[in-house]
């Protein structure tokens, strides 16, 4: 019997390294030594574009795919994988529309359901993810990932229950310290008194203790946590204690977050300006954005150069203005170690959270040392207990005189707010009931 041949990953990505320059012939020889077959033949395309896909060669791997799906347009797993690679780089409509022909050549594929109900969350078309996760559940009540995510969805729009007890079943069927943390975390929006207040603060505490006692690890606490304690802000209490508990559960689960980029520690030349970057997912027509787009236009240019980093997938007016008044605009993916590496590569003198605990990427990105001073403000009005940041600016107005003792981080208290709002614009015309639609 003919032995299986093992696929080494310095041949793909040797054979990858051709393919992307240009070097056809010479790709081709070595896909045919790799798969031992005719690369043109639409499953070997298929195979190699899901390796590629592996390797973070994303263009590689779109490149064969379409090529597959033009060979053989009806294989529904081609476009799932297709849809795979377009998520991964942020191009959601072009994944829904892949994982949508996929279930229009085959319905009862419960993985490609699930993934076209995460994109959809992604879009916050929250009814449709839940109509795909639950549609995946009658095809494999057991899927781990269904409920995992359906519980998700469900934490978010406050159905604490329901998210436990599916996070629960998760858990008895497959253990994951992911998901555990998940629910260890889980709060409701708004409690409903102080006691209950202070029965889900006891809960989280005593969950993580728990947890930590153990070996745990995690690869990736984005991918495989995805959540912050964002709701722990509205009880009015002290939540330094509590958060820094939080961001040690996840040093200790991934050590590999609070890695510190090399530049940091070489002694840097004399530069003209001090590189200051801007980082949040919300520099749009959000809160965020509305509070900060003056400070980004109007910081002082003799002194500073600024980036900015945001993400792709929300364009308006003021994400436009936002990007034109940075000298340098960076758009970072939504992977943990990618956008990392992104950042580290500017090497910045400062590096500005707008705000962390919102979402769960910038949280994670927040643990690590990517510019020698590291600091947050008001984008989430509470501290974040994460060692690597050092300061948090807010005011002298709006802190009381204990203050300090509430943030982990060096409290910078201005004599004014943080932030520079515009004077929104009064319209000509006054309000008229009839074009918005009321009678």
């Amino acid at each position: 019997m003919e032995k299986e041949r093992v696929i080494e990953r310095q041949e793909l990505l040797e054979a990858f390294s051709h393919h992307s320059s240009g070097n056809w012939a010479k790709a081709e020889i070595l896909y045919q030594k790799i798969i031992g077959a005719d690369p043109q033949h639409p499953d070997s395309l298929h195979i190699l574009g899901s390796l590629a896909f592996c390797l973070d060669e994303d263009r590689i791997a779109t490149d064969m795919l379409i090529q597959a799906i033009q060979l053989n347009p009806d294989r529904s797993h081609y476009y799932g994988t297709l849809g795979d690679v377009y998520k991964k780089q942020g191009m959601l409509d072009k994944a829904i529309r892949c994982y949508q022909k996929a279930l229009q050549l085959d319905p009862t594929i419960p993985e490609i359901l699930i993934s076209l109900g995460s994109v959809y969350h992604l879009k916050n078309r929250v009814n449709d993810a839940i109509d795909c996760y639950q549609r995946a559940l009658k095809l494999m009540p057991d899927s781990v990932r269904a409920m995992v995510g359906l519980g998700t969805i469900y934490k978010e729009l406050g159905q604490i229950k329901d998210a436990e007890s599916l996070y629960s079943n998760s858990l008895r069927l497959a253990s994951n310290v992911g998901v555990e943390i998940k629910s260890a975390l889980l709060l409701p929006v708004i409690c409903e008194s102080i006691e209950s207040i202070q029965h889900y603060r006891m809960k989280i505490s005593r969950q993580i203790k728990q947890i930590m006692r153990r070996a745990i690890h995690l690869d990736d606490p984005y991918l495989q946590v995805g959540t912050t304690g964002f709701h722990l802000a509205y009880h009015g209490m002290n939540n330094k204690d509590i958060q820094q508990s939080i961001a040690s559960l996840h040093l200790k689960a991934c050590p590999d977050l609070s890695g510190v980029n090399p530049a940091c520690c070489k002694k840097k030349g004399r530069r003209s300006k001090i590189a200051v970057g801007f980082i949040s997912r919300f520099l749009h027509q959000h809160t965020i954005g509305y509070l900060n787009h003056g400070m980004i236009k109007n910081i002082d240019r003799e002194k500073f150069q600024v980036t900015i980093f945001r993400f792709i997938g929300k364009d308006d007016q003021l994400s436009e203005a936002i990007n034109q008044a940075a000298d340098v605009v960076i758009y970072l993916p939504d992977h943990l170690k990618k956008a990392r590496r992104m950042i580290a590569e500017q090497a910045l003198d400062i590096l500005f959270y707008l705000d962390v605990g919102m979402d769960s990427l910038t949280y994670f990105l927040a643990f690590s040392r990517l510019a020698p001073i590291q600091c947050t403000t008001w984008g989430h009005a509470d501290t974040t207990g994460i060692p690597n940041l050092d300061y948090y600016l807010s005011s002298a107005l709006a802190e009381p005189p204990d203050a300090q003792q509430h943030y982990s981080e060096q409290l910078i208290l201005l004599n004014r707010f943080p932030m520079y709002c515009q004077y929104p614009e009064v319209p000509n015309e006054a309000p008229n009931r009839e074009r918005i639609g009321l009678p």
